[in-house]
């Protein structure tokens, strides 16, 4: 739009610059094609003490998490069960929304899994479920294309 142009060139002209300054300041701090890769940290200050930094830049290198909310399940009149996550984080721990990546899932003889051994990422993570079988130390064998993740779980 019209709006916009006037606002670059005014900007071009307050500080003194050409048109092609402020193309080359385009092309190294908002574009990035053929250029070093940028990143950026944003810093929150309360009462001037840094509370948070939070940085932004390309993704150089992947992980997966596995989450539960107990690593210990019960034996009793019945049967436990739990559920695990999976997730593809970055090298900040932030989940990767456009992961479908494929995972095998294998448990150990005290445990049994709820569901399809082979499952995908949907959005960077997915869930799973197992259920306990008989008392003692178990592990779920996540595999993906890259690694092999050990869980471990007590079945008590």
């Amino acid at each position: 739009p019209l709006k916009h142009k006037l606002q670059i060139l005014y900007l071009l002209k307050k500080y003194k610059m050409t048109y092609d300054d402020g193309v080359k300041m385009f092309y190294k701090y908002l574009s990035g094609w053929g250029t070093k890769m940028v990143g950026y940290r944003f810093e929150g200050y309360l009462n001037n003490e840094l509370k948070i930094s939070v940085i932004k830049e390309n993704n150089t290198a992947f992980n997966y998490i596995v989450e539960s909310k107990r690593d210990e399940l019960k034996i009793e009149d019945t049967y436990d069960v739990e559920r695990f996550v999976i997730s593809k984080v970055n090298q900040h721990q932030e989940l990767i929304p456009y992961a479908f990546d494929t995972v095998t899932v294998k448990v150990s003889d005290h445990l049994e899994l709820i569901g399809p051994s082979q499952i995908a990422l949907v959005g960077g993570a997915i869930g799973f479920w197992v259920r306990t079988k008989s008392k003692g130390k178990a592990t779920i064998t996540i595999e993906t294309n890259t690694c092999t993740i050990l869980k471990e779980v007590t079945v008590s």
